[in-house]
């Protein structure tokens, strides 16, 4: 069932949240230049899809009570398992997704093939209060940094609650964001509730403006896509490498969300690996960024390659043991659970900020090894290649850290009734 939009005013905040005033909004010169730009920044990176074009202009898009929102598809990963427990909780709860790219909207639509997927207002006042303004929107929930003043105001001036799950704010955002905090402390003083993935992120979105007692730590809700029974059975691993055409033979690691400069990795453990018939299955992040067969090592020997889009699930699943990419280089590190998960041993690099939390319990538990440099990789990919025992044992130990860490949708929907995102209006 789907709420009635109740008439508002921007002078009005029927949520307690604030005293009753004006909503704030950006500043002149903001609202000038994402104006201008809007026709231009509603169709960049959008492929010339009419559709999520038209979205981005704040037009065509269909009423919900609650509106969720990633950015792309590392962002997306985590709606699913909070759209479960959502509507575990309140089915008659009518629910928008949206993500910025169109990635992010094929992963969103893959899940929740139910729910209707399309792309957010782009960043001006006009887009924005366009997208809200004929909806029966009453919460916004934005999924880990996705902080615009202009949709913020929007959604403000019609008494939106507003709340982030999965909150986190990395080493480089943190930068950027602190030294505009003037242009977001008003929109975040007004949020409802922030569910932050750790301490530190926590911490820093309360000196960045929302206060302390709308915070609280409560993980990651990616982490809830952990098989709940048990690790990944060899029938399973070997129905896998069928299904991808893979050599059901050797020791297969994946380097999985493989980012550029990181196939300098690839070629070390395939040379430490190869007295113990290592194979190499390699996903990178972005495909399209790996059409020169030059850089692709190991291609047509002991790597196989797969440059499509949603595969990375499958590979994980036809595999002995992980690479997670985005670590070696200064990436930042992409989710090394969704390995560990399926009881896959797994191998990071140093750059680590994007999954802080993930990384130490894997670690702790002796179901991750972190390496320096591709020297220090590949004498670790040939340790587990020759060691079976050794290499189910750090599966067995991924697997636990993996399961620990679930049940990030449960703790996050119970803070954000807490805090009254669904309180009587």
């Amino acid at each position: 069932m789907v709420e009635r939009a109740q008439p508002t005013s921007r002078a009005g905040f029927r949520h307690g949240l604030a005293p009753s005033r004006r909503v704030p909004l950006p500043p002149w010169w903001y609202r000038a230049l994402t104006g201008a730009l809007e026709p231009w920044s509603a169709r960049w990176g959008q492929e010339q899809d009419p559709a999520a074009i038209a979205a981005r202009r704040g037009r065509a898009l269909p009423p919900a009570d609650t509106w969720i929102h990633a950015a792309s598809v590392g962002e997306a990963a985590g709606v699913a398992p909070l759209v479960a427990e959502w509507r575990a909780r309140r089915p008659d709860d009518g629910i928008l997704l949206s993500a910025l790219t169109p990635g992010g909207r094929q992963a969103l639509a893959r899940d929740l093939p139910a729910h209707f997927v399309t792309a957010p207002p782009v960043e001006s006042l006009g887009a924005a209060r366009r997208a809200l303004a004929p909806r029966s929107v009453r919460r916004l929930v934005l999924l880990e940094t996705e902080i615009w003043p202009a949709w913020l105001a929007a959604a403000l001036e019609r008494d939106v609650r507003i709340a982030v799950a999965n909150a986190r704010l990395s080493d480089r955002a943190w930068r950027r964001y602190r030294r505009w905090a003037s242009l977001f402390r008003p929109y975040l003083a007004r949020f409802t509730a922030v569910a932050a993935q750790d301490a530190l992120d926590a911490e820093r979105w309360t000196a960045l403006g929302v206060p302390a007692g709308r915070v609280r730590v409560t993980g990651n809700t990616k982490f809830d896509r952990s098989p709940a029974c048990a690790p990944l059975a060899d029938a399973d691993r070997r129905a896998a490498r069928r299904a991808l055409g893979l050599d059901p033979g050797g020791v297969w690691c994946v380097f999985g969300s493989l980012r550029p400069g990181e196939e300098r990795w690839v070629a070390a453990a395939l040379a430490a690996g190869a007295p113990h018939n290592l194979r190499a299955l390699v996903v990178p992040r972005h495909p399209d960024l790996w059409g020169d067969p030059r850089r692709r090592v190991g291609e047509g020997g002991p790597a196989v390659w797969l440059r499509q889009l949603g595969v990375l699930p499958q590979a994980y699943r036809a595999a002995d043991f992980a690479v997670v990419g985005g670590t070696l280089e200064a990436y930042g590190g992409h989710n090394p659970v969704e390995p560990a998960a399926l009881g896959l041993p797994v191998i990071l690099g140093s750059s680590l900020e994007n999954c802080r939390a993930a990384a130490t319990a894997l670690r702790t538990a002796g179901g991750a090894l972190t390496v320096a440099d591709p020297g220090e990789l590949a004498a670790a990919a040939a340790r587990w290649a020759a060691d079976p025992v050794a290499r189910a044992a750090a599966a067995a130990a991924a697997w636990r850290a993996a399961a620990s860490l679930a049940g990030a949708a449960a703790r996050t929907l119970d803070w954000f009734g807490e805090s009254g995102l669904w309180a009587p209006e």
